[in-house]
């Protein structure tokens, strides 16, 4: 059995999970645990603007910051209005997609910006700033907490969502 995540086209993880057979087609209970940690990844990606990723986003240019901070003053990178923040970190924006069914689950924005940002298409204006990037640690966390429920039928959160980092 596989486990992947997949944003706006562009594979962020992708790891092999061993040893579960059949038990691995009964994951529905444990999407929920794993929407709920992606949130978490994506409310410390905004408040770092990026760094918790790994790599602080590229700063807006002069031009575009200074238009910006007139017309919506105090919003940071990737928050003009705040759609993609909000479709990313909780269940309750209109944007926020969380489907799940028998082969896998779905979880994201269905903000049709955000694939700009995501993208690793050649740019000639628009920097790269991918609002969702998993570290190696994160990918850690989801595997570890797949196993835990498929050897135990214990539910419980990733470690970094218990202790609040």
């Amino acid at each position: 059995m596989y486990i992947s995540l997949s944003v706006f086209g562009d594979e962020v993880f992708s790891r092999k999970l061993l040893r579960f057979g059949e038990s691995a087609r009964k994951l529905d209970r444990v999407y929920p645990v794993l929407a709920d940690h992606f949130h978490e990844i994506e409310k410390r990606a905004f408040a770092t603007e990026g760094a918790s990723q790994g790599a602080k986003w590229t700063p807006l240019s002069p031009r575009y910051a200074a238009w910006k901070a007139r017309r919506y003053p105090g919003k940071p990178i990737l928050e003009r209005e705040g759609h993609l923040k909000e479709s990313l970190t909780s269940f309750s924006h209109s944007g926020s997609v969380f489907d799940k069914s028998a082969e896998g689950m779905f979880v994201g924005s269905s903000i049709d910006y955000g694939k700009y940002h995501q993208s690793r298409a050649p740019r000639t204006q628009l920097p790269r700033r991918p609002p969702v990037e998993f570290t190696e640690r994160d990918a850690q966390q989801w595997v570890n907490t797949i196993q835990l429920y498929l050897s135990t039928g214990e539910l419980r959160a990733p470690a970094a969502m218990v202790r609040g980092m």
